[in-house]
C-alpha cells in the first residue's frame, strides 16, 4: 500500500467496501436514512464490512508500528486502541439528478452507520474516514487509507486560490492525457501555454512532472495573474514560467510556435456565462489551432461537451480553409460534482503545413499595437514581483 503514496493522479487512497450499479430507490415514502440502513445492513450481513474493517485496522496498526505508509503515525495513532469504539466521518460526492443533496447523503449514511455499528460521528477528531460516491445510479463506498504525497507542497503551501482553482489531481490528469510527461524534451525546451491560467495550478503541476519546459501563463484578469505569479515562485529549476495578460481568443503568439496548450475553459457558472461561451469557445479553439506546432496538442477541460463537439464538426467541414482539428482522446471526469470532459486535440499534418506555408508566403509582421498592452502588463508584473523575463522571440 505504501507504493500508492507516489501516485500523481490521485489525492487519496481508499479501501473499496462496496460497489453497486443500482443505488437503492428513494421515492420519498421512506426517509433516506432508513433506505441506507437497510442497504448497509445487507452489506454487513454479506461480510464485506467486517473484511474491509479488518484490513483497515491491520494497515493502520502496521503504519503506526513501522512509521511507514500513506498516513504518518501521530500521537493519536500510537495511543489509540483500535478495538475501542471508532469515531468516524462520512463525506459524499454526487453527480446526476437525485432527490437529495450530497450533504443529505453523507448525514443519512452517518445515521445508518451509527445505528448499526454504534460508532460516534466526529467531524474533526475521527479515526475512520468513509467516502460515498454516487454517479447517477452507480454507488461506491470505501474506507480512506491516506493521502498521496507528490503534491503535498501544493496542499501545504500558503497558496493564493480563487473560486475556480483546480485540484492538483485534475491538473495531473490533464498533463497525463496530453502525453507531455512521456515526451523526451532533453534536446530542446518544450513550449507550453495555459491561456486561462487563473491561479496557475496547471503550470505548478506540469513543471513538477516535466523537466525542461517553458511555460507561459496568461489570463485576462490582472488579479489572477498576480496570484499565478505568487504561486509559481520557488518552482523547480530548469523550468521557466512567464506571465502575460491577454484575450484567450486573440493570443499574440506566432503561428506554429507552441507545443502544448492546457486550458480550463470557463464553465459559464462562476466565470462568464453560457451565452458568452457560445462565442468564446469557437474563437478560442480557432486561435489555439493557429499557434500550435505541427503535431502539437491542446488539452481542454470543460462541461460544455456538445459545444466543443459541434465546433470540432464545424472545423472538419472547413478543413480546406485550414481550420481542422483531430480529436485524439476524450475522457469524462467528476469535477467537484460536475460532469466534466477532457478533450485532447491535435493538428493534422495537412492543416499545419497549410498554415505554415501561408505564413511564410504572406510574411506577416507583428501587430505592435495589439502587443503593447501585454508588454505593459509584463513590465508592471516584473516591477512588482521580479520573477520572470520577457521573451521577445516568442512574440515575433
Amino acid at each position: 500500500l505504501t507504493e500508492f503514496q507516489h501516485l500523481h493522479g490521485a489525492e487519496s487512497v481508499f479501501l473499496l467496501l462496496s460497489e453497486d450499479l443500482k443505488f437503492p430507490a428513494t421515492d420519498g415514502t421512506l426517509p433516506l436514512a432508513v433506505v441506507l440502513n437497510r442497504f448497509l445492513s445487507n452489506r454487513i450481513a454479506e461480510g464485506l464490512w467486517d473484511n474491509a474493517l479488518t484490513a483497515w485496522k491491520s494497515w493502520r496498526l502496521a503504519s503506526s508500528l513501522s512509521g511507514q505508509g500513506l498516513l504518518a503515525p501521530g500521537k493519536e495513532t500510537q495511543q489509540h486502541n483500535l478495538q475501542q469504539e471508532l469515531r468516524f466521518r462520512v463525506s459524499a460526492q454526487r453527480t446526476g439528478d437525485h432527490a437529495f443533496t450530497s450533504r443529505e447523503l453523507a448525514s443519512s449514511m452517518a445515521i445508518a452507520i451509527h445505528s448499526l455499528c454504534g460508532w460516534h460521528g466526529a467531524v474533526r477528531d475521527h479515526q475512520l474516514d468513509i467516502l460515498c460516491i454516487l454517479q447517477s445510479q452507480r454507488f461506491l463506498m470505501g474506507f480512506k487509507l491516506g493521502s498521496t504525497r507528490p503534491f503535498d507542497s501544493l496542499k501545504e503551501r500558503c497558496r493564493v486560490k480563487s473560486s475556480t482553482t483546480l485540484r492538483p489531481s485534475i491538473c495531473c490528469t490533464l498533463v497525463s492525457a496530453s502525453g507531455l510527461n512521456k515526451m523526451d524534451v532533453t534536446a530542446s525546451r518544450c513550449l507550453v501555454v495555459d491561456p486561462v491560467c487563473g491561479s496557475g495550478t496547471i503550470s505548478q503541476v506540469c513543471t513538477s512532472m516535466c523537466a525542461n519546459t517553458f511555460f507561459l501563463n496568461g489570463d485576462s484578469d490582472p488579479h489572477a495573474l498576480e496570484a499565478s505569479v505568487l504561486n509559481c515562485q520557488g518552482l523547480q529549476q530548469g523550468n521557466r514560467i512567464d506571465f502575460v495578460r491577454w484575450d484567450v481568443s486573440q493570443l499574440p503568439l506566432r503561428r506554429g510556435t507552441i507545443d502544448f496548450i492546457f486550458a480550463d475553459l470557463p464553465f459559464g457558472r462562476r466565470v462568464g456565462s453560457i451565452g458568452e461561451n457560445h462565442s468564446l469557445y469557437p474563437a478560442s479553439m480557432r486561435c489555439f489551432q493557429q499557434v500550435l506546432r505541427l503535431k502539437g496538442r491542446a488539452t481542454l477541460l470543460t462541461t460544455m461537451k456538445k459545444l466543443v463537439l459541434r465546433e470540432l464538426k464545424s472545423h472538419e467541414e472547413d478543413a480546406h480553409k485550414g481550420w481542422h482539428w483531430n480529436l485524439l482522446a476524450q475522457y469524462g471526469i467528476n469535477h467537484g460534482g460536475l460532469s466534466s470532459h477532457i478533450f485532447v486535440l491535435g493538428t493534422t499534418s495537412l492543416t499545419a503545413n497549410t498554415v505554415v506555408e501561408k505564413e511564410s508566403k504572406e510574411k506577416q509582421n507583428v501587430r505592435v499595437a495589439s502587443l503593447l498592452p501585454q508588454v505593459r502588463m509584463e513590465l508592471a508584473l516584473h516591477q512588482r514581483c521580479g520573477s520572470f523575463d520577457f521573451d521577445v522571440e516568442l512574440y515575433q
